[in-house]
């Protein structure tokens, strides 16, 4: 954690599905990913079968 009162840090999400990072606007889960629009964009990608 750095000491200088002067950096902030940032918590981030990013899709599992397309791989696109963000900061989200308001508190708790996003619903869908901004980018690829995926509902299950916190769930890895399924394995072709």
């Amino acid at each position: 954690m750095p000491k200088d009162p002067t950096i902030v840090m940032i918590e981030g999400r990013r899709c599992l599905q397309c791989e696109y990072k963000w900061v989200p606007r308001g508190e708790g889960r996003p619903a869908l990913c901004p980018k690829c629009k995926s509902l299950r964009w916190d769930k890895p990608k399924r394995e072709p079968k």
